[in-house]
């Protein structure tokens, strides 16, 4: 019996430690276009996601980064775990931003949630730039080439949530990668108001938590490995110290 204790203890211990599945960045367009009242309607359906555990789960599966833009990049929330004791607090965090302002430095903000995703450790199986925005880039060359660098560095998508008739879907359309825009790959989807973005921002969240399934035999993880292992071991530990043979 106090065998199977440790496994269970262990078990559980190391799944504490396991790298979370999806790492998201959620880069919120605070340009001077976003009016007062449409920036809080952006940060409610934001946080309403990130509280609600049938969007995201709580059980350490999704790390969460908020980072707003404007003429200047702002990180609100560092890369956060998700778990049913701090979905509230993050959510209430998201909640109280305080917004800035100006231009919209979509660029800026593509490189810091690349460096934000990166940075954070363990590392995550996916790693995932959520974009929404109202407008347009300050510049569509710096924003092509912060999308190219991100790709490179190993992220594996970036999304787009699009507010009203001021952005440019077909410029944003382009940028989501993978490409072709939609499906399974990366995907971009335009709305007519913030008083849409709450339901959509869930849609769009669910997505990405739940990507399409590409293979019906995912490979196991570095920490699902670890865990076989781990399993193994005990296994092997249990059955010798029994003093049961293994030889027949």
């Amino acid at each position: 019996m106090k065998y199977i204790l440790s496994v269970f203890l262990l078990l559980f211990g190391f799944n504490l430690y396991a790298a979370p599945k999806l790492d998201l960045a959620l880069c919120i367009d605070s340009s001077g276009s976003v009016s007062s009242t449409d920036f809080q309607l952006q940060l409610n359906g934001t946080a309403s996601s990130v509280g609600d555990p049938t969007i995201v789960p709580q059980d350490g599966s999704v790390r969460i980064s908020v980072i707003q833009f404007g003429s200047s990049i702002s990180v609100e929330v560092p890369p956060t775990v998700i778990t049913a004791a701090n979905a509230a607090s993050v959510a209430t965090t998201i909640r109280n931003i305080v917004k800035g302002g100006g231009g919209t430095n979509m660029s800026g903000c593509i490189n810091t949630a690349t460096t934000t995703l990166t940075s954070a450790a363990p590392a995550a199986t996916r790693q995932v730039i959520d974009i929404s925005t109202d407008g347009q880039p300050n510049s569509q060359a710096n924003t092509n080439t912060a999308a190219a660098a991100a790709k490179a560095a190993g992220i594996d998508a970036i999304n787009a949530l699009l507010v009203g008739s001021g952005t440019n879907p077909t410029f944003m359309g382009n940028l989501v990668f993978p490409q072709p825009n939609g499906g399974k790959n990366g995907f971009s989807i335009v709305i007519n108001s913030f008083a849409n973005y709450k339901t959509e921002i869930a849609r769009k969240i669910k997505a990405e938590v739940k990507p399409p399934v590409i293979s019906s035999q995912p490979i196991p993880t570095l920490s699902e490995w670890g865990l076989i292992f781990l399993v193994l071991m005990l296994i092997f530990a249990s059955v010798k110290s029994s003093g049961i043979s293994l030889r027949r």
